[in-house]
């Protein structure tokens, strides 16, 4: 049976500090993969790590009433009722802005015809959830020129972002 902490070599009590220490050691060995074992045991440190960093990683909760109403922004979006949209968007509190509302902020900037800042905000969302194809798709539009990391890389890059 596939167990995270047995590809990662750490115990069930590992802290995050001690996962990303054993993600970047063995990483550091397999990369890059010249060969399709590596490239296997790459791809299983990649699923461990995303794993155990899913479980460890701390819940935000700004109080009980913070909860986010995005269903409702992308309505108002979707109704081009932008100032509404935004002024639900800036009501959530700070640790609340993850993925989702960095999309729909620069989704509205965008619509706005504030490029540049729309680009930061997409930027931060796809560093947030970088396997998101609709926030993907919203980066592609803003940035056509841009060209993406191929998969293998992208992927060590994205990891060593979020840590």
């Amino acid at each position: 049976m596939y167990s995270p902490y047995d590809v990662l070599g750490v115990s069930k009590k590992a802290d995050a500090a001690e996962v990303k220490a054993a993600y970047t050691r063995l990483a550091a060995e397999y990369y890059p993969a010249h060969d399709a074992a590596s490239a296997k045991k790459m791809n299983e440190l990649d699923d461990a790590f995303d794993e155990l960093m899913k479980k460890l990683k701390p819940q935000k909760k700004c109080g009980e009433n913070a909860a986010p109403q995005f269903p409702d922004v992308r309505r108002l979006i979707s109704e081009n009722r932008l100032a509404d949209a935004e002024e639900l968007l800036d009501g959530v509190c700070g640790q609340s802005r993850g993925a989702e509302w960095n999309y729909l902020k620069s989704l509205i900037l965008f619509k706005r015809g504030f490029l540049k800042e729309a680009c930061l905000y997409i930027e931060r969302a796809l560093d947030k959830d970088a396997d998101n194809g609709e926030f993907a798709d919203l980066y592609e539009t803003l940035n056509p020129s841009k060209k993406k990391l191929p998969g293998f890389l992208s992927g060590i890059a994205r990891k060593l972002r979020r840590c």
